[in-house]
């Protein structure tokens, strides 16, 4: 038996959406245009005109390019990298990768780190970050498009091929244990909470996002509290799950404080749930009782696990 220590860690999630990959010339050229005109700076005695007309340019330019999506602070983040435009047309720089989320995308901006993977290049993965981000104007639906600047090298993406993009979206620290420390039934969520006595204590618990193997706890469970891992074995009722709960309850670590640790009980239940069968709840107990003890199997947990804590068991 393994268990883990709930604790606040930096949280992220994944969304994952195809997407396609676009050397695009319109982009290119705007943006080709707009660095012209910031450049060419008209010498001082120059005409007033000349200043006014290059004014004029230069915001009808910011306004083109915040229609196809680049924003005047996106623009100052590309040229002071040292982005230049031909880069986001010519192969084996960096390209555009547009994708659309189907989920609301309130958690996803710009700056945000994503991979790209094409089925064409297999085992290989190229990172990119997030540089706009466009709401479908969809209130009921919450879904959004997003573009990308994705560095591929000369073999890597080709234009106009679809890829799978993956969002990185960190979700700051949080209270999260396993995400298989959770038994859910459908109607409530239990987690077994090992106690400073070594008794197995069930608690109803109340959890938030599910985070790529860990789970967000919002109430139930506090900061070092140990809970059971690999805990959702097969349950096939809700009165062989309440009758699991009470057995767990009950298991303490007996008359004798100095009585040997064991997770038989914990694996004895495990097991009487798994079995399939369907006695009624007090069979279920007195058989609990008269049968010798299972074979003891070892289960293990996914995500981040710390080592095997051994539990008190009932006494005889």
């Amino acid at each position: 038996m393994k268990t883990a220590t709930a604790e606040y860690r930096e949280l992220h999630r994944e969304i994952r959406t195809a997407a396609r990959v676009a050397f695009d010339p319109e982009l290119y050229a705007a943006l080709a245009e707009y660095r012209q005109v910031v450049v060419d700076r008209p010498p001082a005695d120059a005409p007033s005109n000349a200043a006014r007309d290059r004014l004029e340019r230069h915001r009808a330019l910011a306004v083109r390019l915040k229609l196809l999506g680049l924003s005047p602070s996106h623009l100052e983040q590309l040229f002071e990298a040292g982005a230049e435009p031909q880069s986001f047309i010519l192969p084996g720089r960096s390209a555009w990768v547009y994708g659309r989320i189907y989920e609301p995308a309130t958690d996803v901006r710009p700056g945000q780190s994503v991979r790209v993977t094409a089925p064409s290049l297999p085992g290989r993965s190229f990172l990119g970050q997030i540089v706009t981000v466009e709401s479908d104007g969809d209130a009921t639906r919450g879904t959004a498009s997003v573009r990308a600047l994705v560095a591929t090298p000369k073999d890597g993406l080709r234009a106009e091929s679809f890829v799978r993009l993956v969002i990185e979206v960190p979700l700051g620290r949080r209270l999260a244990v396993p995400e298989d420390a959770i038994l859910d039934t459908g109607t409530r969520q239990v987690a077994i909470v090992v106690g400073p006595d070594g008794r197995f204590e069930p608690r109803d618990v109340v959890v938030g996002v599910d985070a790529e193997g860990q789970i967000e706890i919002l109430s139930g469970i506090s900061t070092g509290d140990r809970v059971v891992t690999a805990a959702n074995f097969l349950i096939d009722s809700e009165s062989r799950f309440r009758a699991a709960l009470a057995s767990l309850s009950s298991s303490g670590p007996g008359d004798d404080p100095e009585a040997p640790t064991d997770s038989g009980a914990l694996d004895d239940v495990r097991a009487s749930l798994a079995s399939g069968l369907h006695e009624p709840h007090d069979e279920f107990r007195s058989n609990r009782d008269d049968a010798p003890p299972p074979a003891r199997s070892g289960h293990s947990g996914h995500g981040h696990v710390e080592a095997s804590d051994p539990v008190r068991a009932p006494g005889p």
